[in-house]
């Protein structure tokens, strides 16, 4: 003997009165009755049944759009009666839809005939009225059914509000009724759009017309201020020519997804880079929010640091001791690269728990270094990300990836107080460290070299002077920026190479 499996319900199969269903075979459907069902981890089996009085009509139904389709009556036969009708009127407010649907159709079609009729070819005034006359009696046999069954589907909307609490939209509804204009009313007004639109047509075709300046759209920005070269770099850090070439590298892969012209937006960021304006000064340059301006900015370091990468390649052996200046091939023609560390200062979030034990605080600002590698001629080579403040100069060599790059037998040049004279050694690769002269009495052939070296560390701050050219890097960095502080080094690399300029004039 089956019974029910619902909670509370102790029907059995000998009842004659009531139907027992399987669960349903399809996943979706049988998902769906377990979670009716509601009871936890349970899972039906094959001998599992469910009475037919959790069910509306009385008997599921295989109609998705039937609210048989899965049951719905549970709990205390209270709660059950009043299930049942609630769920009755929805059946009938479905119905009721579709009728109503079918009856505006017939309203909306009669008002579309009575303005083809008034757009017609002039008719004699006994046939305008009497075409007038039959669609008012069209209106005049619609209106009341319309009316009563708007009047059904307000009193339909009150029960959802009883059910669900809706009150907003049993206190809007009977507005609608009470706003609907007699049919005379209705035909005037057709009467009346019909004539304007006749009257604007005249007027149009009478009437010569033509564009204001007002009416133009807004000419790009970039077109005023990259006006000369000098323009150029003070804006962008680039000669105009470099400018117009990275904007042909980089529009094509960007996405039109701001309205803003693609150049301007290219200039915006770059302005931020090279000037780091304020969000509201290039807000009001470009006309835009600086909420815009923030995720244009955004958008574009992302797009620029993807299609940038080329622009900060490791040379080879081949290509450095092609480059290299005079004053290395005398003194030092086994140089690969030369590498510094240097800092940029970020402002501080507001959030203390931001406030990492990785970053160092100067004068109340928090620091982060990163790692430059640059070829003789001052093409930089390698940059890596910022770290902490107090990571070391070789994790930071090896976790930037730094390392990979060297070969037995290269020559790097560092500061005396870079720390990376182990990892390097373990790789093959010699280390040259400058030195000062100061408390020599009398110079060897090392100590000429190595004070060589020592002028050669001026030009290593050079290359770093010229990465902080841009401004994003030397003054404080945005706390909305410093999500993305990796990204704008590798820019900013890429951008100082594109500028062309080297240690060729300084080194000769």
């Amino acid at each position: 003997m089956a019974c029910c499996v619902a909670t509370g319900c102790s029907n059995r199969s000998n009842r004659k009165d009531l139907s027992f269903y399987r669960f349903p075979k399809d996943l979706e459907r049988r998902t769906l009755w377990i979670s009716a069902v509601n009871r936890g981890q349970w899972e039906p089996t094959e001998y599992s049944r469910l009475c037919s009085q959790h069910f509306i009509s009385g008997e599921k139904s295989n109609d998705p759009q039937s609210p048989d389709y899965v049951p719905s009556l549970f709990g205390s036969d209270k709660t059950q009666k009043s299930s049942k009708q609630r769920a009755a009127k929805r059946i009938e407010r479905s119905a009721m839809k579709l009728k109503k649907r079918d009856q505006k159709d017939r309203l909306t079609a009669a008002s579309v005939l009575l303005g083809l009729a008034m757009a017609a070819a002039p008719a004699d005034v006994t046939d305008q009225q009497s075409t007038e006359q039959s669609d008012q009696d069209i209106l005049n046999d619609l209106l009341p059914d319309l009316q009563t069954d708007v009047q059904e589907e307000i009193t339909d909307l009150a029960d959802v509000q009883e059910e669900d609490e809706l009150e907003e939209i049993s206190d809007e509804e009977p507005e609608t009724i009470t706003e609907l204009p007699p049919p005379e009313a209705h035909l005037q007004m057709n009467v009346k759009h019909q004539r304007d639109g006749t009257d604007d047509h005249n007027y149009f075709i009478s009437s010569a017309t033509c564009d204001k300046g007002t009416q133009c759209n807004k000419e790009p920005l970039y077109r005023h201020l990259l006006r000369t070269d000098m323009l150029c770099r003070l804006y962008t850090g680039l000669s105009l020519s470099a400018f117009h070439q990275l904007t042909r590298n980089l529009l094509p892969f960007n996405a039109q997804i701001f309205e803003l012209d693609p150049i301007d937006q290219l200039l915006m960021t770059l302005m931020k880079l090279k000037l780091n304006l304020l969000l509201e000064d290039l807000a009001e340059r470009f006309g835009v929010c600086p909420s815009g301006v923030s995720r244009i900015v955004s958008h574009w370091i992302d797009l620029m640091e993807i299609c940038m990468k080329s622009y900060i390649p490791w040379l080879s052996k081949e290509t450095i001791a092609g480059t290299m200046p005079q004053f290395f091939k005398s003194h030092y023609p086994g140089t690969t690269c030369i590498v510094d560390i240097s800092e940029i200062k970020l402002k501080k979030p507001r959030r203390l728990d931001c406030w990492g034990d990785s970053f160092m605080r100067y004068d109340d600002e928090d620091t982060v270094k990163f790692m430059v590698a640059f070829a003789p001629c001052g093409l930089i080579m390698f940059i890596s990300g910022a770290y902490g403040g107090k990571c070391s100069d070789t994790f930071i060599a090896s976790d930037s990836g730094f390392l990979r790059y060297l070969q037995p037998l290269d020559e790097v040049m560092v500061e005396r107080n870079f720390m990376i004279s182990d990892a390097l050694n373990e790789r093959g690769v010699k280390l040259v460290i400058p030195a000062c002269s100061k408390g020599l009495t009398r110079f060897n052939k090392d100590s000429a070299q190595k004070t060589s070296v020592y002028n050669v560390t001026i030009h290593m701050e050079r290359v770093i002077c010229r990465l902080k050219y841009y401004r994003i890097l030397s003054e404080s960095m945005p706390s909305s920026l410093t999500s993305k502080t990796d990204q704008i080094l590798r820019i900013c690399a890429a951008l100082c190479n594109i500028r062309g300029e080297n240690l060729h004039e300084e080194l000769e």
